[in-house]
């Protein structure tokens, strides 16, 4: 009887570290999704924000709004991965590549904690990109290193930056 007692104790022991770890590492991962997630206003050249470290930030209130435009320059390099996407002659884009960040992956890059949009940027890089994308299909999934990443958030046509390093994984 004293046997089945202790055993029966060490399962639900088990079961109650095991139900506690889940639960705290659930948190610590959902927690580490939003640090990628700042307020302009309160940071300043130097901080890093998931690793990343910012270069240079303007920040400007709107005329007669409490919303605001930025720029913001990060050093630092990150693997992310996702969408490319090979523009010919876009109106907004003309012949360029751009990359849309996975969801997966999004929370590796900072991001304005205003900014709704989803998170992609364009290579600044186009000749880099061009040579390894533009022989491709029009879009296809990859995964690659990149670096210097660039927010720029305006009410108008805008679009975020980053410098391609590598690329670790491309299909079609």
């Amino acid at each position: 009887m004293v046997k089945k007692l202790i055993f029966l104790l060490v399962i639900v022991l088990s079961v109650v570290f095991v139900i506690y770890h889940n639960n705290n590492s659930t948190q610590d991962l959902a927690n580490k999704q939003e640090d990628n997630i700042f307020n302009p206003q309160e940071v300043k050249l130097g901080d890093k924000i998931v690793g990343m470290t910012i270069d240079s930030l303007s920040l400007h209130q709107i005329q007669n709004s409490d919303r605001y435009s930025a720029t913001v320059q990060f050093l630092g390099e990150v693997i992310v991965d996702g969408r490319y996407i090979n523009y010919e002659d876009d109106e907004f884009l003309g012949d360029s590549v751009a990359f849309e960040v996975s969801s997966e992956t999004e929370h590796r890059l900072p991001k304005l904690n205003f900014d709704e949009r989803r998170t992609w940027f364009v290579f600044n890089n186009q000749d880099m990109a061009k040579d390894i994308f533009g022989k491709r299909a029009p879009d296809g999934y990859a995964k690659v290193a990149i670096k210097d990443y660039l927010i720029c958030y305006a009410p108008t046509e805008v679009f975020n930056e980053a410098r391609l390093v590598e690329v670790i994984d491309v299909a079609d």
